[in-house]
C-alpha cells in the first residue's frame, strides 16, 4: 500500500528536535456515521472524528481508508479537509484505497479539544451487498515533538441497496396518488417521488427537500402549467428530473440553494428558469426551447453550475467522447472540433453564470458512449445432408450485440433476425450463409461460402404389407409406392422377384389408372419385370405415396421367402433419372391342413392341440370335459375339448380306441410361460426335438420330458415331442419357453 507521508509538507522539522516516542494517553477515531446506508448510484459523505485531542497536542495524521468489498461500494476522490488543515494530501490507489495526509500547521487545535473533524470523505453505491471501511496504517503525531499518539481505531460497515420511491404518482389511477401535488403534501422531507407518464396540469410548490423524477423520461412525462409556476421550489436540495415542462410562467422558480435540474424539456414557457435567491445550484443536460426567455436572475451574483458534476462518457454522431455536459439553449452554435460542444460559453450572468459545456443539439443526440464494434460468429449442428435438411444455427458471436440478421442463401434477403435460428433447405444445392450483427457502434458480419451443402432427397419404394403370413393355395396382395417424387416422374422398369420359386409365385400384376402406356412379364412366374409411363403428367412434382404397382403373391409350399425390387430405370418429368432406395418383403407360408388326427386310446390320454381356426369331430364317447394343469396352484382344472389352447397339454378320456379329426391350420410358432415345478405342456404340428426349445433363461429345465403310454399307464422319458402330444416338463425356475417348428408341406 503506497503513502505520502504528510511530513514531507510538515513534520520533517519536527523530527529533528528529537527521537520519537510513544504517547501513553489513548484516543479514539471514529467513522460518522458508523452504519451508513448507501444507494445505488448515489454517493454519501462520511466523516472521521477524533473524539478529544491529547494533552500533548495535534501536528496531524496520515493514515489510508480501506473497503473490504469494492463490488459493492467504491470510493472517489472527493475529500474535503477542514479548515484548520493547512497541510493536506489525498491519493486514490484504487476503488478500495484511499491515502489522506493532513496537518495542523497553525496549531488550531488544542489539547482537550473533543469532536474534531479531520476529513470528509465519499462513498459511491455500486450493488446490493455491504463492505467494510477500516483506518489502516496510521500515524497521529501530538505536538511540540512529534511523538507518535496511541489510538484506539474504530471500524464501520456500510450497507449498500437500491433505493425504492417513497410515493408513486400516476394519472392514470396505479400509483399512491393521482397528483403530483397531492403527493408532495404528504411527503416526509428527503423522499422520493416517483412519476409515471401522463399529463399533468398543475403547479407544484415544494417546501421541503424532496427529489421528484420520472420513470420513463422528460418525453412521456409532461407538466403543463396553465400558465402558473411549473415548480416552485422553497427548499434546499431539491432534486428535480425528467420532465418536460410546458406553458408556464416560469417552468421552473428556484428560491433556494443546492437544487439539481436535470433531464427535463423546458419548451413554449414564457421563462424557462428563474432564480431569486438560488446558489450552488446544478443545472445541466436539459432542453430549453422555444421560450420567451431561457434563464432570468432575479438575484446577482450568486454562482450556480449549468453542467454535469461529472466528466461524461457520450457518443455524438457516430463519435466516442468523454467531457462535462451542460444544457441545450435552443440554437446551435459553432462546434469547431464535432464534439457536440458549442466553442463559446453560454453567458447567462457574465463572470458568474456561465455554461461553459453549452450542448450544440438537444440531448437526445448525446446518447451512452458507442460500444466496440461486435465480431459476429455462428456454427451449424449439420453442414451436409439430403433435402429436406433441417439445420440449427447458433450465434457465437462477441461483444454487445442489439440485432441480428441472418441470410441463408446469400440472396441479399434478410431470412431471419433470432440470435440462434433455424432453417430448412428444401432443396439440393451448396449454400452461402452470412450472419451480420450490430450495435449502435456499427455492423459485423461473418460469412461463410458454400457452408451448407444439400445432396438431392433420396426417394424409397416401400412394400405394404412388409411381411405376410398365408397358407398355401392363399394369396397375398402387396403394393409397391413411391414416398416422394420431387420432380414429377415420366415412367419406370422394375422387377419384382421371390427368393425362393418354391415358396410361392407372383399370380398377377396391377398397374395405376396414371400408368398409360404399361406392360408386364408373363405370370405366374418368381420373378416379372414391370414397365410403367405417365404420358399424361398426372404425378405432379412434389408427388407423395405415388402407387407404382400392386403384385398378388400365392403361396405354394411351406416356408418364407423375400420379396425384392429392382428398378433399373425411373425418371422425372424432366426426364434426370431417379435413383430409388428399394426395400424388401417378406413372405411366409404355412401349410393348410384340410384334415388333422388326434389319435386316442381307451382310458387316460395326454394330448396336445396345434391348430388355430378349428372345426373338431370329436367320436361317441369321448369325454367333452378335459383337464388342464395349474402349476401355481398345482391342482387340475376342467375345461371343454372345444376350447383347447396351443401349446398347452391336456387330459382326455375315450372309451374305446379312437380318433378326434381336426380341420384347421397348423400352429408353427408359439410362446409358453413356465413355473417352477411340472409343467403340462403341447408339442406343435411337426415332430419337436429339444433343438426347436428354446428357454429363457437358459439351462433352467432337464435335456428331457416324460410322456405318458395309454397302453402301459406309465411315463417314459423322451427327448422327441410328436405332433398332438401332450408332457409334463420339469423347471427349475420360472422361465419361458419359444418353440418353432418347420411344418411339413
Amino acid at each position: 500500500m503506497k503513502q505520502n507521508r504528510f511530513l514531507v509538507i510538515f513534520i520533517t522539522g519536527l523530527l529533528l528536535l528529537g527521537a520519537v516516542h510513544a504517547v501513553s494517553a489513548n484516543n479514539t477515531a471514529s467513522f460518522s456515521p458508523e452504519s451508513p446506508l448507501v444507494y445505488i448510484g448515489d454517493t454519501t459523505e462520511i466523516s472521521i472524528v477524533f473524539d478529544e485531542i491529547a494533552p500533548e497536542g495535534f501536528a496531524g495524521c496520515e493514515f489510508n481508508i480501506t473497503l473490504s468489498n469494492p463490488d459493492a461500494a467504491i470510493l472517489i476522490e472527493d475529500v474535503t479537509f477542514p479548515a484548520w488543515a493547512t497541510n493536506h494530501l489525498n491519493v486514490l490507489y484504487g476503488d478500495d484505497d484511499l491515502f489522506v495526509s493532513v496537518c495542523d500547521g497553525a496549531n488550531e487545535i488544542q489539547p482537550g479539544n473533543t469532536d474534531v473533524t479531520l476529513i470528509t470523505f465519499s462513498l459511491k453505491g455500486i450493488a446490493n451487498g455491504s463492505t467494510d471501511i477500516s483506518i489502516v496504517n496510521p500515524n497521529f503525531d501530538n505536538m511540540p515533538l512529534g511523538n507518535n499518539i496511541a489510538m484506539t481505531l474504530n471500524g464501520a460497515s456500510a450497507s449498500v441497496t437500491e433505493r425504492m420511491p417513497d410515493m408513486i404518482v400516476d394519472a392514470a389511477g396505479s400509483g399512491d396518488y393521482t397528483t403530483i401535488t397531492d403527493a408532495v403534501d404528504n411527503a416526509n422531507a428527503n423522499a422520493w417521488i416517483l412519476v409515471k407518464p401522463g399529463v399533468y396540469s398543475e403547479a407544484v410548490v415544494l417546501f421541503d427537500a424532496l427529489t421528484i423524477t420520472s420513470s420513463d423520461g422528460a418525453t412521456d412525462t409532461i407538466l403543463d402549467a396553465d400558465r402558473s409556476t411549473g415548480f416552485l421550489v422553497y427548499s434546499d436540495g431539491v432534486e428535480i428530473s425528467g420532465f418536460t415542462i410546458r406553458n408556464a410562467e416560469p417552468a421552473l422558480y428556484l428560491r433556494s440553494a443546492d437544487c439539481t435540474v436535470t433531464g427535463c424539456s423546458i419548451i413554449d414557457n414564457t421563462q424557462g428558469i428563474r432564480l431569486r435567491g438560488a446558489e450552488n445550484c446544478r443545472i445541466y443536460q436539459n432542453d430549453f426551447m422555444n421560450n420567451a426567455e431561457n434563464v432570468v436572475v432575479s438575484t446577482a451574483g450568486l454562482s450556480n453550475t449549468w453542467h454535469s458534476p461529472e466528466m461524461v462518457s457520450y457518443s455524438y454522431v457516430a463519435q466516442n467522447f468523454c467531457n462535462y455536459l451542460g444544457n441545450y439553449w435552443g440554437s446551435s452554435g459553432m462546434d469547431s472540433n464535432g464534439d457536440g460542444l458549442i466553442d463559446a460559453p453560454v453567458v447567462i450572468e457574465a463572470g458568474v453564470n456561465e455554461d461553459s459545456y453549452a450542448l450544440a443539439k438537444p440531448t437526445a443526440a448525446y446518447t451512452g458512449e458507442l460500444p466496440a464494434l461486435p465480431v459476429a460468429e455462428f456454427t451449424a449442428d449439420v453442414t451436409t445432408g439430403t433435402a429436406p435438411l433441417t439445420v440449427r444455427f447458433t450465434d457465437t458471436s462477441s461483444g454487445e450485440i442489439d440485432s441480428y440478421a441472418w441470410d441463408f442463401d446469400n440472396d441479399g434477403t434478410i431470412d431471419s433476425t433470432a440470435n440462434s435460428p433455424v432453417h430448412c433447405y428444401e432443396t439440393a444445392g451448396t449454400y452461402t450463409v452470412s450472419l451480420t450483427v450490430t450495435n449502435r457502434g456499427g455492423p459485423s458480419t461473418a460469412e461463410k461460402a458454400d457452408y451448407i451443402s444439400v445432396s438431392p432427397e433420396i426417394s424409397h419404394i416401400t412394400f405394404d404389407p412388409v411381411s405376410r403370413e398365408i397358407s398355401s393355395g392363399e394369396d397375398a396382395v402387396y403394393t409397391i409406392t413411391l414416398n416422394h417424387a420431387p420432380a414429377g416422374l415420366s415412367g419406370y422398369n422394375m422387377t419384382v422377384s421371390l427368393s425362393d420359386p418354391l415358396i410361392g409365385e407372383i399370380s398377377a400384376v396391377n398397374l395405376p389408372s396414371w400408368s398409360a402406356m404399361s406392360d408386364t412379364g408373363n405370370v405366374p412366374a418368381s420373378s416379372v419385370w414391370i414397365k410403367g409411363s405417365d404420358l399424361s403428367k398426372k404425378v405432379q412434382p412434389g408427388a407423395t405415396d405415388v402407387l407404382l404397382a400392386s403384385i398378388t403373391v400365392t403361396g405354394l409350399s411351406a416356408g418364407s421367402a423375400d420379396i425384392s425390387l429392382d428398378v433399373t430405370r425411373m425418371d422425372d418429368d424432366d426426364g434426370y433419372p431417379l435413383i430409388p432406395d428399394a426395400g424388401t418383403a417378406q413372405l411366409t407360408v404355412t401349410p393348410s391342413v384340410s384334415l388333422g388326427i388326434i389319435p386316442l386310446s381307451a382310458g387316460w390320454n395326454m394330448i396336445s392341440f396345434p391348430f388355430s381356426n378349428a372345426e373338431l369331430t370329436i367320436p361317441e364317447g369321448v369325454h367333452e370335459t378335459v383337464y388342464v394343469y395349474d402349476p401355481q396352484s398345482q391342482v387340475y382344472v376342467s375345461t371343454t375339448i372345444n376350447t383347447l389352447e396351443p401349446g398347452k397339454g391336456y387330459w382326455v378320456a375315450a372309451p374305446n380306441d379312437c380318433t378326434i379329426t381336426v380341420s384347421g391350420t397348423p400352429v408353427v410358432n408359439y410362446t409358453a410361460d413356465l413355473r417352477q415345478g411340472w409343467n403340462l405342456i403341447g408339442s406343435a404340428c411337426s415332430n419337436l426335438s429339444f433343438a426347436d426349445l428354446k428357454m429363457t433363461p437358459a439351462d433352467t429345465v432337464p435335456g428331457y420330458v416324460y410322456a405318458y403310454d395309454p397302453a402301459t399307464q406309465r411315463y417314459a422319458q423322451t427327448t422327441t415331442l410328436s405332433p398332438c402330444g401332450g408332457y409334463w416338463m420339469l423347471a427349475f425356475s420360472d422361465c419361458v419357453m419359444n418353440v418353432t417348428s418347420v411344418p411339413s408341406p
